[in-house]
Parts: structure tokens; C-alpha cells; sequence
């Protein structure tokens, strides 16, 4: 599978899934390639000031 591949899927589930299947499912397959706890840290990174700073720059544009 190529990365276009990956992208059409992605955007098909945008569409289709919540956010909250999508997590699961992506947090689910980090957990199946990656070792130890590194899931786990990935999921819990804090992403408030990234979308803040997202919706303030999109309201730029």
C-alpha cells in the first residue's frame, strides 16, 4: 500500500467515522507496530495549543 492509498482511506473515514472510532482504531494500530508504552505517550500528548493555534491561522486566511 502506497501513501495515496493510505490518504484515500483516511479521507473516506472523515467522512464516514467519528472521531472518537478513528482514535481507536489508529491507537489500536500504533499499539500493534510500536513497543513499549509509546502508544500510550503518543495518545496523551496535548494537542489544545496546536488546534488553537490552527483555528487562529485558518480565520487569517
Amino acid at each position: 500500500m502506497n501513501i495515496f492509498d493510505c490518504l484515500d482511506e483516511l479521507q473516506v473515514e472523515l467522512f464516514k467515522e467519528s472521531i472518537e472510532e478513528m482514535e481507536a482504531k489508529y491507537y489500536e494500530l500504533c499499539s500493534t507496530v510500536v513497543e513499549g508504552n509509546t502508544a500510550k505517550r503518543i495518545r496523551n500528548i496535548n494537542l489544545d495549543t496546536f488546534q488553537t493555534q490552527l483555528k487562529r491561522g485558518a480565520l487569517h486566511c
